[in-house]
């Protein structure tokens, strides 16, 4: 792997300034090494003020932004970092490392017929499309976990084999959805080597036994990203609970998709294949150590580990066109302009450990003068609340009355009128990144709007956008669920 090292600087001011030097360089996992006499440096200017850039050709691209590119001196403020991680842009898959997926299919009574019948051949083929140097496992859950293959490489001989084995799986008893995800993870844990780690769990209902809580399932989830391994979950129909699959997704760096019907089984399974084949870094992890004088006031959407002034995240992999970020909200009371945090970025390729660091540095603002956020910031920002909205929209259509969601309605107009202003104020050369999120935000919020109106006033006859009408109308409970269902799926991204 080549050397690259990153310069990134202007000039500090009192309207603030940004200012790194980085370097990405192969190093073991402890410690980052020193770069080569020799290493080629690449100028580097900074989009705007508040913003740090580095990384390599071959690997990762980070941008690190404060919230403000200047902040009040001798007094508290709070402001936020974000750290966005995205494959370079002429990054190359890791297609050399090998993938351990283990498929995991609810076996369960509900599933019997036409549902396990899918799923046992969009299992086969997400089987028969991974590599021979690849592992892989499936299980059968309903109260007990059923070995059905693995792991083993999938060479041609299992390719043949996986369908006769995955024939013999039938449907019977209740659901211990918690008992297939400790197993999976477990199975996982216990393989050696650079591996790609990965759970697919597909499920048709909710839980019966074991854990129940989505507390519980973001434990597991949790506890599964410690391990280096991640969980795309499938919930199909309209009988799981989407609380608990988003939520173990969520912690665990995964995907959560909704199948409306057994027939999307076979394209999900396609999507989660591509991506693993996709992948350009694993177990990304990001550690910012804040400078003296800055403490942090929360973590937006994902755990993360804290010592002192020390906050660790794990970011999971990285494929072909996506993006992974932390959103951090800290309070500074700084002497002088200077470095607001470090921030170190750390993933595996190709066997290969590459480590990338920079200094992100805010300068002094007069006293109440530090201005707006600036718009990448605002509109990550923003994207946390819109994803707390739709998950909230898609619980009060579970269980709320119409009364509660005029209320939620209220406040999603509300925040598309933020999103508004701030669409305002990002337009212009350098704010592509806000831009765009404003744009996804939008389109998420008016079709969560649709949909829930849809389900309020189908029985009813109501025009679609009449809201009031819709309100008034007593929702078929299936359209309730579907439209609940599509916000948390609609939300999961929205957090990454």
């Amino acid at each position: 792997m080549k050397i690259h090292t990153l310069l990134a600087c202007s000039v500090l001011g009192m309207t603030g300034t940004s200012m790194s030097v980085a370097a990405l360089m192969p190093a073991a996992p402890s410690a980052p090494a020193s770069p080569a006499d020799d290493s080629p440096v690449e100028a580097v200017v900074p989009q705007a003020a508040g913003l740090v850039e580095f990384g390599s050709e071959s690997g990762l691209h980070v941008q690190a932004w404060s919230g403000h590119p200047a902040v009040p001196l001798e007094s508290s403020f709070e402001t936020y970092l974000l750290v966005d991680v995205q494959p370079a842009a002429a990054a190359a898959p890791a297609t050399q490392d090998p993938i351990h997926t283990v498929v995991v299919v609810d076996a369960s009574g509900s599933m019997k017929g036409v549902r396990l019948d899918n799923a046992k051949r969009a299992a086969e083929g997400m089987v028969r499309r991974l590599r021979s140097q690849d592992l892989v496992t499936v299980l059968a859950y309903d109260t007990q976990v059923r070995t059905v293959i693995g792991p083993v490489r999938a060479s041609s001989r299992i390719k043949d084999e996986v369908g006769a084995r995955l024939s013999a799986i039938t449907a019977r008893g209740n659901t211990c959805m918690s008992c297939a995800v400790k197993a999976a993870t477990e199975r996982l844990a216990q393989t050696s080597g650079s591996l790609l780690r990965h759970v697919v769990l597909l499920s048709d209902g909710e839980p019966t036994a074991g854990d129940m809580s989505v507390a519980a399932f973001q434990k597991l989830g949790v506890a599964a990203a410690k391990r280096d391994v991640s969980i795309s979950s499938i919930g199909v129909d309209l009988s799981y609970d989407e609380r608990l699959l988003s939520a173990l997704s969520a912690r665990s760096n995964g995907q959560h998709h909704f199948a409306r019907s057994a027939a999307d089984l076979p394209g999900i399974f396609d999507k989660e294949v591509g991506a693993l084949l996709g992948t350009v870094g694993k177990d990304v992890r990001v550690t910012v150590e804040l400078a003296n004088g800055v403490e942090l006031v929360r973590a937006f959407d994902r755990p993360v580990e804290r010592s002192g002034r020390v906050v660790r995240a794990r970011l999971g992999t990285l494929a072909e066109g996506d993006k992974k970020t932390l959103l951090l909200k800290v309070r500074a009371k700084l002497a002088a302009a200077g470095p607001l945090a470090s921030v170190r970025v750390e993933h595996s390729a190709g066997g290969n450990r590459s480590v990338g660091e920079a200094v992100l540095i805010v300068g002094a603002a007069k006293a109440g003068g530090a201005g707006d956020l600036i718009p990448a910031v605002a509109a990550r920002v923003q994207s946390s609340e819109t994803a707390r909205l739709l998950r909230d929209s898609g619980l009060l259509l579970r269980t709320g009355r119409a009364a509660d969601f005029a209320k939620l309605d209220s406040k999603l107009r509300k925040q598309l009128a933020r999103l508004d202003r701030l669409a305002a104020k990002s337009a212009g050369p350098g704010k592509r990144p806000a831009s765009a999120s404003i744009k996804r935000q939008r389109v998420a919020i008016a079709a969560t709007r649709k949909k829930a109106s849809l389900a309020r006033g189908m029985k009813c006859g109501c025009a679609t956008g009449d809201l009031m009408c819709a309100m008034r109308c007593s929702a078929s409970p299936a359209e309730d669920s579907k439209a609940s269902k599509e916000s948390f799926e609609t939300a999961h991204p929205l957090s990454k």
